[in-house]
């Protein structure tokens, strides 16, 4: 049909998607703005309008602001659909407005089974899958990255911390990277940390098959100082997802050295 048509082209008039623009880390009020200034035409094609925001809680406050009165009262016949990973990071006041509908992941074994025909490298499919929380998208997304080479990147880097090397060489060449993937990854490792300190098992370790190194980091940190590790990734990555103006290599060479 002629609908149908329009959604293959990307040019359907009713149906808006509105997303982190190219190099952005937020979702701006320029966007919401744009799109209320639409959703107050009629619709052209459809007998309503359909919009899908997300990642949800990238939207900075002023955004989210922006966008109440629409989700509340939208002046016509409008789908929402807000998509997030975080839900603790969205504003109350856009959660209140809204109904929540929870996706759950697949069992383990058939997302592994899918993922293993779907990488270049199917012996690192468990690697990936375990690094993605066993959802097996971002799994694949993390193999197309090279996310277990940079994942070995910082394993060498905090091993070479831990030998006495200067905590500062390299960051530049490191920053070549997502800054993001960066966060993800050394906070998974130290999450891994506290694990391999409370006892749990290899099996159950995001990265199990460094779980050698893993002991060596988890006597080298005590509980409180690994945690507070873990606070100080943690609020870097609150506060570069909220926009605020900061220089990840002065964040990332803060981390170091205080490994």
């Amino acid at each position: 049909c002629r609908q149908c048509h329009l959604f293959e082209a990307s040019t359907h008039p009713d149906f808006f998607v509105v997303t982190l623009q190219e190099k952005s880390r937020v979702i701006k009020i320029d966007q919401v703005r744009l799109l209320i200034d639409k959703l107050n035409q009629t619709p052209q094609v459809a007998a309503r309008q359909v919009v899908i925001i997300h990642p949800l809680e990238v939207m900075t406050v002023k955004a989210a602001n922006s966008l109440l009165k629409t989700l509340e009262e939208p002046a016509g016949d409008v789908l929402f659909i807000l998509i997030c990973h975080r839900l603790a990071q969205v504003p109350v006041t856009v959660l209140s407005r809204c109904q929540k509908l929870n996706f759950y992941l697949p069992d383990r074994q058939p997302a592994l089974h899918w993922l293993q025909q779907q990488v270049a490298q199917p012996q690192q499919a468990d690697s990936l899958l375990r690094m993605a929380g066993d959802a097996p998208l971002l799994a694949k997304k993390y193999a197309e990255k090279n996310f277990l080479e940079l994942r070995d990147t910082i394993f060498q880097k905090l091993m070479g911390i831990a030998r006495g090397d200067n905590p500062i060489i390299g960051i530049d060449t490191l920053l070549k990277q997502d800054v993001y993937d960066i966060l993800t990854i050394l906070r998974s490792i130290f999450n891994d940390v506290r694990q391999c300190q409370l006892g749990v098992s290899r099996e159950h370790l995001t990265h199990s098959d460094c779980a050698s190194a893993l002991s060596g980091f988890a006597e080298r940190f005590t509980p409180a100082r690994c945690q507070a590790q873990l606070d100080t990734l943690n609020e870097t990555e609150q506060v570069l997802r909220k926009g605020i103006h900061i220089n990840p290599q002065l964040a990332l060479e803060h981390f170091f050295v205080s490994v």
